[in-house]
């Protein structure tokens, strides 16, 4: 048996896909098979509250000048290893300082591989913490075996060190799709958007998406289909994002272009589950979780041919290069018009998006843990 503490700074009101993951593993952790003991570690606390942290509820954070006077009251505190005897696990990149022999969750390795999609204080933390986190890392999980292969060419790591835990999916999503299935079909609005009536994209918007390439691709199209299917992006605006705020301003004048920015958690299955396709172009993923949802909501999915997204759509998306501008423009029509098609790739989804379930990552995960303390004997 063995004590855990989980870092659960990523849960915040509006779950980020790292936030969701922290949120799932967290919650779940106490559950798991020979944990004795569960704490969860906030910006330099342990905390207990969860639920408070969804709601934005933490604990004010120590001002700098009390965390200073503590180290020099008690300055064996600079080099004494911080909880020791527990298994440590960073669901974010970065372990806190004298934590040894932790579980670090690194999501992929974008910020070293391009860092032009990342925002100058990010490539700079990374600079300043990465390397002593993962000499201070006892194991490394990812969330793909695309991520897993990156991880160990880039860090240099041993392939034994790396351990790829796919995501799941809220049940929400198949929740939903078994409500949409079922429903009378009617002209219902939601959000004001006719079921089975749109092509959705869930996206934060910043370049790494390709979200200007699938602008362009759905441009092409003709009028008439444009018309009967516009395109709704979801999603906050990310960085550098002022030329495509600009693209998207030029196309919502055409009528077939709706932005309906953030959406609460508890709608998102509904889009999903009442659009007539999703398409996701992204240049880079770690994972790819709206592909996972899309397919679980009962929507065929268009994806990239890029990083993990082909892995994750496993054999039940349409691939495309979302630089063929040409082919991309094509399959979006496909996707709207061929009603045999696109019974086909849902079909497959479902199949496929079953894999992805929350609980089965979190077993996984805990069984890193028990082969950490046994290493280790943390």
């Amino acid at each position: 048996m063995f004590s855990l503490i989980v870092t659960v700074d990523a849960i915040k009101p509006q779950l980020s896909g790292i936030g969701r993951y922290t949120w799932e593993i967290a919650k779940r952790a106490a559950a798991l098979d020979r944990v004795s003991k569960i704490s969860y570690y906030d910006r330099g606390k342990l905390v207990n509250d969860l639920d408070g942290l969804r709601k934005g509820i933490r604990p004010p954070k120590d001002p700098w000048l009390v965390r200073e006077i503590r180290k020099l009251a008690n300055p064996m505190m600079k080099t004494r290893p911080r909880f020791k005897g527990a298994v440590f696990h960073s669901t974010n990149f970065f372990l806190p300082d004298r934590v040894e022999n932790g579980v670090v969750t690194i999501h992929d390795v974008s910020v070293l591989k391009f860092p032009e999609t990342h925002p100058l204080d990010r490539i700079k933390q990374y600079e300043r913490y990465f390397d002593d986190t993962l000499k201070r890392t006892a194991h490394v999980i990812t969330v793909s075996e695309h991520a897993r292969r990156e991880i160990i060419d880039v860090l240099g790591l041993h392939e034994t060190k790396v351990t790829a835990i796919h995501l799941g999916v809220d049940e929400a999503y198949r929740d939903a799709r078994r409500v949409v299935e079922g429903a009378e079909q009617s002209n219902e609005h939601f959000y004001g958007l006719e079921s089975g009536s749109y092509t959705l994209c869930v996206s934060t918007l910043e370049p790494r998406k390709n979200i200007d390439k699938l602008l362009t691709a759905y441009s092409h199209l003709s009028n008439e289909v444009k018309s009967r299917f516009p395109l709704v992006l979801v999603g906050a605006v990310g960085w550098l994002s002022e030329k495509l705020e600009a693209q998207i301003a030029s196309l919502k004048s055409e009528g077939w272009l709706r932005v309906l920015g953030y959406v609460p958690e508890t709608d998102l299955p509904f889009l999903y589950a009442r659009a007539r396709l999703f398409a996701y172009p992204s240049m880079y993923e770690g994972f790819g979780l709206p592909v996972a949802e899309a397919m679980a909501a009962g929507v065929p999915v268009i994806t990239s041919d890029q990083s993990s997204l082909p892995e994750v759509a496993a054999g039940a998306a349409a691939i495309i290069d979302p630089n063929d501008i040409k082919e991309f423009s094509a399959v979006l029509r496909r996707g709207l018009e061929d009603d045999a098609w696109r019974r086909d790739v849902r079909a497959r989804g479902f199949d496929v998006s079953d894999g992805y379930l929350w609980q089965r990552c979190a077993e996984r995960t805990g069984e890193i843990y028990q082969r950490v303390h046994a290493a280790c004997r943390v």
